[in-house]
């Protein structure tokens, strides 16, 4: 009998009643040269449930219908074949290895509610899964020595419901990870993980490394958070993505402090996230592949991304692209790249919105383009709102801060920039670049409201374009917007109140501007 209990922090801890006693009462399987390679296979027809002892190599497949752990032998103990557990409980104590037989067969198969606790147990060379768990499994690593490797498909596949815990946090106030419970899933022929169907993955310091495809792969409402360790993408580049988050699936990253994308080969991109999919990146550090031709991270259909005390690194093609109604709020985050271009048509921007997107800065970012030209392009009515922590991530407890860009932009098609649109006391906004030019066209609107606002360039209305300043929208007794210098191309773009720009906008025939 066993009884199965969730302790504190998702610590998983499990109580063995009767034949599950480690100390005692334990069966030995004898499957060295003095036993029978088949001798587990063949005590499994009367078996009912306990502690097995294996010595040798054991081979032959075998399923689990009651509560069975694992302990190595005097020589230890190796199970060559696939386990199948139904509807019951396994544990597999360290110094017993779980491989694969050479055939197409994964290593564990655990389904219809299952448990499965590994502390200590190699699981590798399977012909396909190293794990595939399924219809409200549990999946539970925890101990010193547990890795995933080298298995012919993915290392871990789950599905419909099923919950996973890699590793385990140091019980202290903090709640940090245990770096000796660390799970490596590493040299795996399709992805590291792979989830859909509502499954559900904590790591905890977790490296997920050298994978052939995915590093992550998350759809059909599943969700991830990883709490430290390392991700990194596919060795072959075959695979463009190293984490893809789809179909409303959730993803949070926190204190990934390692460079995510960093040994796969070109065009790897860092996490592309569709489908009304979430995405949030806090304290973690993402670094492009050099000479990517992806965005680091990428959202469409609707997806959200939140960057919070973060630094994402683009290698040439963008550090973020949002399309397709996708939205990012950033703060306290450097976001940079080094995409060269000219004009708003020839551009690679630090942050792409399109297509109906919208990009919050909401305080203490640097949005820099480290090769002086585009910083943000905001196209196909997308929208670029910069404001205040409070306004913009109410309850997040964050203080709020002045955002910075450095590099040029271009606001166009029907799209939307409000900047200094809050009330937050000591949030603002500073732009900055050699030749910095804000170009605002294409029928969009650009609106300054003038809390702690300085563009130290041009900003530049075109083709219809049209401009709004204001000191006291948001901050009541406000101050004038502070640009070097606001310029009209056509008397087709106009402005609202000039004097509430510093030095005050000229008025007249281009490149003075028309009033309304």
């Amino acid at each position: 009998m066993a009884i199965l209990k969730w302790v504190g922090a998702g610590l998983l801890a499990l109580t063995l009643i009767g034949g599950m006693r480690p100390a005692e009462a334990q069966t030995p399987v004898d499957c060295t040269g003095t036993g029978s390679p088949a001798a587990l296979q063949n005590l499994m027809p009367t078996w009912q449930g306990g502690s097995i002892t294996i010595d040798g190599t054991c081979l032959g497949n075998i399923t689990l219908y009651y509560p069975t752990g694992f302990y190595p032998g005097p020589s230890g103990g190796t199970i060559q074949g696939q386990i199948e557990v139904y509807g019951t409980l396994m544990f597999c104590g360290s110094g017993v290895v779980l491989e694969g037989d050479g055939t197409n067969s994964v290593v564990l198969w655990v389904h219809d509610s299952s448990t499965l606790l590994i502390q200590g147990c190699p699981i590798q060379n399977g012909g396909n899964d190293g794990i595939y768990a399924e219809r409200g499994a549990i999946v539970d690593f925890g101990g010193p020595g547990n890795s995933i490797v080298n298995n012919g498909n993915h290392g871990i596949e789950a599905s419909d419901g099923v919950t996973i815990r890699l590793g385990a946090i140091v019980p202290n106030p903090g709640g940090t990870p245990d770096p000796t419970q660390a799970v490596t899933i590493s040299g795996n022929a399709a992805d590291g993980i792979h989830m859909s169907g509502t499954a559900n993955l904590h790591a905890y310091d977790a490296s997920i490394t050298g994978n052939g495809q995915n590093a992550l792969f998350l759809s059909d409402a599943s969700s991830a958070r990883f709490t430290g360790g390392t991700i990194t993408a596919p060795t072959s580049g075959t695979m463009p993505w190293a984490i893809q988050v789809h179909g409303a699936s959730s993803l949070r990253l926190d204190s990934v402090d390692e460079t995510l994308g960093g040994a796969a080969a070109a065009p790897n991109g860092i996490i592309l996230a569709s489908t009304n999919s979430s995405v949030t990146v806090y304290e973690t550090t993402l670094t492009q592949n050099s000479g990517s031709t992806n965005p680091a991270i990428q959202a469409s259909g609707a997806a959200s991304v939140t960057i919070e005390n973060a630094n994402v690194t683009g290698a040439g093609n963008g550090a973020l692209s949002l399309g397709a109604n996708s939205s990012a709020t950033l703060y306290g985050s450097i976001i940079s790249d080094n995409g060269s271009g000219s004009g708003c048509g020839n551009l690679k921007p630090v942050i792409n919105a399109a297509g109906g997107s919208t990009i919050n800065l909401a305080g203490g970012n640097t949005i820099r383009n480290t090769v002086n030209s585009f910083a943000l392009n905001v196209q196909n009515a997308s929208t670029l709102f910069q404001g205040g922590a409070t306004t913009l991530l109410p309850g997040a407890g964050f203080s709020n801060a002045v955002d910075t860009v450095d590099g040029s932009a271009c606001i166009k098609t029907y799209s939307n920039m409000e900047l200094g649109a809050t009330k937050d006391t000591g949030s603002g906004l500073e732009w900055n670049g050699p030749g910095l030019i804000i170009t605002v066209q294409q029928t969009s609107l650009a609106r300054l409201d003038g809390n702690n606002l300085t563009i130290n360039g041009e900003l530049l209305f075109d083709q219809g374009a049209d401009g709004y300043f204001n000191q006291n929208n948001w901050s009541g007794s406000g101050s004038a917007n502070s640009v070097s210098s606001v310029v009209c191309n056509n008397v087709e773009s106009r402005i609202t109140n000039p004097g509430e720009v510093s030095p005050a906008v000229a008025t007249g025939a281009p490149p003075g501007c028309t009033t309304f």
